[in-house]
């Protein structure tokens, strides 16, 4: 091995990489604030040139052959020899691009092109140089190349793949990041940059090996931004589970609490404070909240703490936490605290889903497309019953379908989703309701929302179990027939035009 070509912009550890490589024997040559660093670090660099080589000029050489007569008086012209190891680096452009204030004009002036060039030459030419882009390998092939004098084949290939994957982690970035604003994320080809954010202990079960990647160039919020500020690591099974509450949560204007176990909500609510939206939504099913998923929309409060306090919670996330709240919950062992930073959504983003050897990949349920909701009723719908179906509908969004959720004021009573048919769903809601009279106002309307059109029999159903109000997305040609059942029993019934399927 006879040179060493370094150009990066993250200078962790460059200068100790620079003298190790020295240290081996080899010639260092850099150029632009890589050069400037290695010359303060007292290192000698591009020996006999009087200018560092540019890029460019080591893409050229890269791609010349010594052993070939005309390529051997090429290299010989650019005066410095062929690199055997390329240390090289780009612009953190997820970082970059991810800042509030970042505008869509400046994303020219950081986009690499050089470097990404070296990248791919020194990965082509992986058979004779070794292409090193990430900090955690210097120590490593430093060792190697003290020990054995070069890289092993197996070690350049797999440096080659990772600088490949790096550079494919980086165009994607700024793809990502363009079509989130162009709204052609769906195009012919799609290459997601995903970075892991931690390893899991494990995925949905014990067998399953799992980790978590947050998506570059999209949101910089979120659950993948979510901090761990009491308890053990979140596991596979809890991130699912905290997403879909989060995202519930993040569906209302008001301070909402909501509950979620094995990816079904247990409970949901709106209320004044987080305390009283606890109550509330933990009132709609209390034995199998046990162990749930407890997300917020607002801080914590100390009062709502003192209610969680005595429950069994895998989880409780908010945007923040109050001093007393967190010192009660912190005093349960068992207890995962999550802070998530902001509640913000993005509409733009997309949904993923494995299957036999690919991935569908949808636009994210964002409720736009839809028309306001009409009725379809001679009756309609009461101020008080027109927020509560809106606020139904916002739960059964995010339930599995056929989701059918029965609410009363801005608080869920009951939830039936996940079953196979429309009728099974309600039954099992309305079910759940009679077993919880004991907390329904009789003075306030009970309403239904649905995320799929209803049958007459649905509508029977639910006359007979006192609901007043409906909103489903019709489309079906029952829907006439649905609104007569309603209109025969003094019901309001809305048609959205939506409809929320989610498998």
């Amino acid at each position: 091995m006879k040179a060493a070509y370094l150009n990066v912009w993250s200078k962790k550890g460059i200068a100790e990489m620079a003298y190790g490589l020295k240290a081996a024997g080899l010639e260092l040559y850099a150029s632009g604030s890589t050069a400037k660093t290695l010359a303060q670090a007292e290192l000698e660099i591009n020996p006999g040139l009087e200018r560092p080589p540019s890029p460019a000029q080591v893409v050229s050489a890269l791609d010349l052959d010594p052993e070939n007569p005309a390529d051997a008086r090429k290299l010989a012209e650019l005066d410095f020899p062929r690199p055997d190891i390329v240390v090289c680096n780009l612009h953190p452009i997820a970082e970059i691009i991810s800042q509030e204030s970042f505008a869509l004009h400046e994303l020219a002036r950081y986009v690499d092109i050089w470097n990404s060039a070296l990248l791919r030459a020194a990965a082509r030419s992986w058979e004779s140089a070794g292409i090193v882009c990430d900090f955690s390998d210097y120590a490593t092939v430093l060792s190697a190349i003290k020990e054995f004098g070069e890289l092993h084949e197996k070690r350049r290939r797999q440096l080659a793949v990772k600088a490949l994957l790096y550079c494919a982690y980086y165009d994607s970035t700024v793809a990502q990041f363009l079509a989130e604003r162009r709204q052609d994320v769906l195009s012919d080809e799609l290459v997601l940059p995903l970075k892991k954010v931690s390893a899991l202990s494990y995925g949905e079960n014990p067998q399953q090996n799992a980790a978590l990647y947050s998506v570059a160039g999209a949101r910089p919020w979120g659950v993948t931004r979510s901090r761990i500020i009491h308890g053990k690591p979140l596991r596979f099974n809890h991130y699912v589970d905290l997403d879909q509450a989060w995202e519930t949560a993040c569906e209302f204007d008001g301070a909402a609490c909501v509950i979620v176990k094995h990816g079904t909500p247990c409970g949901a609510a709106c209320a004044q404070n987080s305390a009283e939206a606890f109550r509330e939504a933990y009132e709609t099913d209390r034995t199998g909240s046990q162990g749930a998923t407890v997300v917020f929309n607002r801080q914590l409060t100390d009062k709502a703490a003192a209610l969680l306090a005595d429950e069994s919670f895998e989880l409780i996330a908010a945007p923040d936490f109050e001093n007393g709240a967190l010192e009660v919950l912190r005093s349960r062992r068992e207890n995962r605290l999550v802070l998530i930073p902001s509640t913000l959504v993005s509409a733009d983003e997309v949904e993923l889903r494995s299957i036999s050897g690919g991935v569908l990949v949808q636009e994210n349920d964002s409720g736009r497309g839809g028309q306001t909701p009409a009725a379809a009723t001679r009756r309609k719908p009461t101020q008080d019953e027109t927020a509560s179906l809106g606020f139904a509908m916002k739960v059964a969004k995010h339930a599995r379908s056929y989701a059918m959720v029965v609410a009363q004021g801005l608080r869920t009573i009951s939830i039936g989703s996940g079953l196979p048919s429309r009728r099974e769903s309600l039954k099992a809601a309305l079910q759940k309701a009679k077993e919880k009279h004991p907390i329904v106002e009789p003075a306030r309307p009970l309403v239904l929302a649905c995320d799929a059109a209803l049958t007459p029999d649905c509508v029977k159903d639910a006359a007979r179990a006192g609901i007043s109000a409906i909103s489903q997305p019709g489309g079906s040609a029952e829907d006439k027939d649905c609104a007569a059942l309603c209109d025969a029993r003094n019901m309001a019934m809305l048609l959205t035009g939506l409809r929320h399927i989610r498998h």
